[in-house]
């Protein structure tokens, strides 16, 4: 089993222990590497600079959020594009609900 597999079973587990139940999922990979890429969309622009803004201003964000955003960024490069198209990594859109 490929670790990635493995992180995307767990992640199951963990909503289904939470006691949520899945209503939809989608695989939103190829859009989030076209958002990349494109040169409309700016995304890798934009990420980068709010980023840089954020450790400028020494903003108040948790320093948790700005290293979530710099791993991001950094993770688009172009071994990380190559996964998302070739299928080893996988963008995932859920949408759950809360079990009563």
């Amino acid at each position: 089993m490929d670790f990635f597999t493995n992180v995307l079973e767990q992640h199951q587990a963990m909503i289904l222990h939470a006691s949520f139940n899945v209503e939809d999922h989608l695989d939103i990979s190829e859009g989030v590497v076209r958002a990349f890429e494109s040169e409309q969309g700016h995304l890798k622009h934009l990420l980068k600079t709010l980023v840089t803004e954020k450790k400028q201003q020494n903003s108040s964000l948790p320093p948790e959020v700005c290293h979530a955003f710099d791993t991001m960024f950094h993770f688009f490069d172009d071994s990380g594009v190559k996964a998302y198209k070739n299928g080893h990594l996988v963008y995932k859109l859920w949408r759950l609900k809360k079990s009563a």
